[in-house]
């Protein structure tokens, strides 16, 4: 039978050795009770892990940004940060900043609704598309200041000067898309001009210039610039007119002119 002390201090041990770590465990226990009992823990998938988060709202009115900003609150078990995707309410969600707690008993993420999926090529010549053909959804914003899209050239010349930010997760896959690569966005295709992997780590950022589009290189069924090349575009075998090529058969005659019978 153990004595009174020893069991004291088994006790003491699981509550927390010092006056912090039982203070600590208070906060995590506080923690657990809320994500076990909130309304707001809703299933999602985090960059293919099915799991459960607690989904807040950022701002009631959120009108600086035209976005709709939401915080999620996870457990520290959970693998999440910058550039992460998160599927849930039948929408990708891409985490923009990773709040760093001064108690760490859990993990708060600021996310942003990806407005639109980029698709381009990672090899021309087989005709790969990013992401196993799925392509990858981006956080895309207007960056045009005052010239609202238009630039002159001369005094008759109109030509157009819009930009775009793109924020995308950094993965070897962005990380090898050039400057100077097209991309096809909303209709429109767009130059990327300057490429960002810096400023917010986990995440790419491209500014992008407006770019006319080409027909014959770009594919607008697949919404992929440059997809041919600049020859033109390819050629499909599988259609192609074989109607008159004239294959000799059995029951056909073949004669030469010098088989053929003559006539005197």
């Amino acid at each position: 039978m153990s004595s009174f002390s020893t069991s004291y201090r088994r006790k003491q041990k699981i509550l927390g050795d010092n006056r912090v770590t039982r203070n600590y465990n208070r906060q995590l226990e506080e923690f657990n009770l809320f994500y076990q009992d909130t309304l707001t823990r809703h299933d999602c998938v985090i960059d293919g892990v099915s799991t459960q988060a607690v989904f807040q709202d950022h701002s009631q009115s959120n009108n600086k940004d035209l976005s709709d900003d939401k915080y999620v609150v996870v457990p520290n078990s959970v693998e999440v940060g910058v550039g992460s995707y998160i599927e849930w309410a039948d929408e990708t969600w891409m985490v923009f900043t990773e709040e760093y707690k001064t108690i760490p008993t859990h993990q708060q993420l600021k996310i942003k609704h990806t407005n639109r999926r980029l698709k381009w090529l990672t090899n021309k010549n087989s005709k790969l598309i990013c992401n196993f053909g799925k392509g990858w959804p981006a956080y895309v914003q207007n960056q045009t200041l005052y010239t609202l899209g238009v630039s002159f050239s001369g005094q008759n010349i109109a030509l157009a000067n819009a930009k775009m930010s793109v924020y995308i997760k950094d993965i070897p896959e962005t990380r090898a898309v050039e400057v100077g690569t097209r991309l096809w966005i909303a209709g429109q295709v767009y130059k990327i001009e300057f490429a960002d992997y810096v400023s917010r780590p986990g995440l790419v950022n491209w500014l992008l210039d407006e770019d006319t589009k080409n027909p014959e290189t770009d594919n607008s069924d697949l919404e992929i610039a440059d997809y041919w090349d600049s020859g033109g575009k390819d050629e499909d075998d599988s259609i192609k007119d074989v109607s008159k090529l004239t294959m000799p058969t059995d029951g056909s005659d073949s004669h030469s002119e010098d088989e053929k019978p003559k006539v005197e």
